[in-house]
């Protein structure tokens, strides 16, 4: 699942392929499901989980934020729309290779 979310976005990074907000809300969740199992299982025992949890939301919201805040500043830039492009083709890559793995 993990794999497969790294290969659907980055393609569609790569392709500048927008999605309707529900079906993208819907991609999310069902990709969420594969990541949240993997860092659960990853969670060390004895370890706090509400702490582990709370450390791994904000982290990610922090990582949201930087990208958006990256795409807003690229979007002004007509060199930028390549440089996403290939940095989504790497995504897609990178999720083909783990799949092999």
């Amino acid at each position: 699942g993990i794999a497969a979310s790294a290969i659907l976005l980055g393609a569609a990074v790569m392709m500048e392929r927008r999605f309707p907000l529900y079906a993208a809300a819907a991609l999310v969740g069902f990709f969420a499901i594969f990541h949240g199992h993997a860092h659960g299982s990853e969670m060390a025992a004895g370890t706090a989980a509400l702490a582990y949890c709370a450390g791994f939301a904000l982290a990610t919201g922090a990582l949201h934020a930087l990208g958006i805040a990256g795409t807003l500043a690229l979007a002004r830039n007509a060199r930028a729309r390549l440089f996403e492009r290939i940095a989504g083709a790497g995504v897609a890559l990178a999720g083909g290779w783990f799949a092999l793995g």
